[in-house]
């Protein structure tokens, strides 16, 4: 009993009372700590023992997925059609397999294919597969809600990525588009510029040209009409020439042929003077334009050289 140390020491009593208090904090503290301790260990027993335990199961979940795929994929295309699937589920051997590990039912499992078919594309691959039914298996918890939320964000940040890089490629089509329309429109503006030019220059050339025709239709008319003149005069004068000479050649032969042959010699040389005179209208008829020039009146080549000299009817 410590009741007369109080009475003689007042100051003792709260000393007292102090010093219980803390002792009685820390021998609560030092329990608390131990309790803690062999909870934590206990529990990281737990959680290594389940985590091995799942690490098994996971492997033999996968190795049985694995030979389940494998048997309803028939033609090696690493994928499963729906047909497939369907077919792999009416398999009561296939069926037991799968419900040995879940407890989930049939129609959720072929209801999973269309869950996890989100692109319509009517297959899915190995991956697809083994996510589904771990998705199935797994219980309604905080992390599974976590996880749930952690792939929608995921998908969501994706595709507003992809949107974004498609604003932009898009806006750069828009403005290489509206680059190459001005462009085309400068082209198509010039090129109206320099075919105007040039039309006018030729509309003016062409211009030149006609009254350089028009003179040149007039020199000609001019040389031809005086060309004619000319070779009609020679012709007349020709003629008179050619004339004269027939009309002496007749003479001397009418004196050099004797008397008693005077209406025979008449008659023929009547005639000789006809044939002379028609030879001599037909070789002096009037000339073309294209015999004047040398060329003949079809263009293919050069006429005959019409020669003046001489006669053609020479005796």
């Amino acid at each position: 009993d410590i009741t007369p140390m109080f009475v003689v020491l007042p100051w003792a009593k709260p000393v007292w009372v102090i010093f219980t208090i803390l002792s009685s904090w820390a021998l609560l503290s030092v329990m608390t700590g131990v309790v803690s301790d062999n909870m934590l260990e206990v529990r990281q027993a737990q959680e290594q023992k389940s985590s091995d335990a799942w690490e098994e199961f996971r492997d033999r979940l996968l190795q049985m997925l694995t030979e389940v795929f494998t048997a309803a994929d028939k033609d090696g295309s690493r994928s499963l059609e729906k047909e497939e699937y369907v077919e792999i589920l009416t398999s009561p051997f296939h069926v037991n397999r799968l419900q040995k590990f879940s407890h989930v039912p049939i129609q959720d499992m072929i209801n999973m294919f269309d869950w996890i078919d989100v692109g319509g594309l009517g297959s899915i691959s190995f991956e697809d597969f083994v996510h589904g039914f771990d998705w199935l298996n797994e219980p309604v918890t905080g992390k599974s809600l976590l996880k749930l939320e952690s792939c929608v964000r995921q998908r969501c940040c994706v595709l507003e990525r992809g949107i974004r890089s498609s604003r932009r490629q898009l806006r750069t089509v828009d403005e290489e588009c509206h680059r190459q329309f001005v462009e085309a429109k400068q082209a198509l503006e010039q090129a109206k510029t320099r075919f105007e030019e040039q039309a006018e220059q030729r509309t003016a050339d062409a211009e030149v040209l006609e009254a350089e025709a028009k003179v040149l239709r007039v020199e000609a008319s001019k040389c031809w009409t005086a060309s004619v003149s000319a070779s009609k005069a020679e012709e007349r004068a020709q003629i008179a020439a050619a004339e004269q000479r027939a009309r002496d050649a007749a003479a001397r032969l009418q004196e050099e042929m004797p008397s008693h042959g005077e209406g025979s010699s008449s008659r023929s040389l009547s005639a000789m003077a006809s044939r002379l005179r028609g030879g001599v209208q037909a070789a002096f008829r009037p000339l073309s334009p294209a015999r004047i020039r040398g060329v003949s009146p079809t263009g293919k080549g050069r006429g005959r050289e019409i020669r003046r000299q001489g006669t053609p009817w020479h005796l």
